[in-house]
């Protein structure tokens, strides 16, 4: 029998604390969590039960689990539970019933391993607690780099949530076809600075499909020459690099002026603020074509 069980990973954001329970009937301490309700979904069980366990209000700070668990329990049952990570709104003012409360406490961030009971819910936490305290260090703010800790794509996730991590690049969209889209980045290292990314999700470039790989690099060459042509760039550096538990395949043109020394840093150039330009990527719209 398949039961589906949903919780949270409860942040205070003021005092950087977790919020963990402890059950009498079990003698353990976990994160609270609980079964999934007919008509009810993931999300909203995992506010409710974190709510009912912790007589806490609660919302999610990414609306997407960070994990799923599956595991057995010695009645037979084999679960499927959704973790979700949510932001302590403060105490209650819903009327819970005593026997849904369980005791919580509020844990430094160093201490939720040692407090675990179980060494399989350890391991949960070890794998998504980098993305954890990235969010408690920006104070609930979800960046990219969070995201991709917590194994979710940042660009899929901002395309779903109406850009809430990135910016909207409608304006600056230099071309698009129901493959690919190529972009000037908003946060460039050298003007002109453009992204080609897949509109499907692959990891990294060991994951596209060969014709795809094909027809983006054949693009990247006709970008390349375009941006030299109206930026007036010395040479136009090409890199893809896909790194960490989740990313989303793309490809980076950064452009190198005759005024900058050769060599890789141009990789890492520092961000430039975002100067449009809308001449100039009229232009390389029309070379796109």
């Amino acid at each position: 029998m398949i039961v589906y069980k949903a919780g949270t990973i409860l942040l205070d954001l003021t005092n950087k604390k977790i919020a963990l329970v402890y059950r009498n009937e079990q003698e353990d301490t976990s994160f609270p969590k609980g079964h999934l309700e007919n008509g009810e979904s993931l999300d909203v069980c995992a506010i409710r039960e974190t709510e009912e366990e912790t007589l806490r209000a609660n919302h999610l700070l990414i609306n997407e689990p960070i994990y799923t668990f599956n595991y057995s329990t010695p009645a037979g049952e084999d679960v499927i539970y959704k973790i979700y990570v949510a932001k302590d709104d403060g105490p209650t003012k819903k009327k819970i019933s005593p026997e849904d409360v369980e005791k919580m406490k509020w844990v430094d961030f160093y201490d939720v391993e040692n407090c675990i009971s179980y060494d399989n819910l350890r391991e949960v936490w070890n794998k998504v607690k980098i993305g954890i305290k990235n969010i408690l260090d920006n104070n609930g703010t979800i960046t990219a780099s969070a995201l991709t800790d917590l194994g979710i794509c940042p660009t899929c996730y901002d395309k779903k949530n109406n850009h809430c991590i990135f910016v909207d690049n409608s304006e600056n969209m230099l071309f698009e076809n129901e493959d690919f889209e190529c972009f000037l980045c908003t946060n460039p290292r050298s003007f002109g600075h453009t992204i080609i990314s897949s509109k499907k999700h692959y990891k990294d470039m060991m994951e596209i499909p060969n014709s795809l790989c094909s027809e983006m690099f054949i693009f990247a060459k006709k970008a390349m020459n375009a941006i030299k042509e109206v930026y007036g760039s010395e040479s136009v550096y090409l890199c893809t690099m896909c790194d960490g538990p989740m990313n989303h395949f793309h490809i980076q043109l950064i452009p190198r002026y005759s005024f900058e020394k050769r060599g890789s840093k141009n990789f890492v150039k520092p961000r430039k603020e975002y100067i449009e330009d809308k001449s100039k990527i009229e232009k390389i719209r029309k070379l796109l074509k």
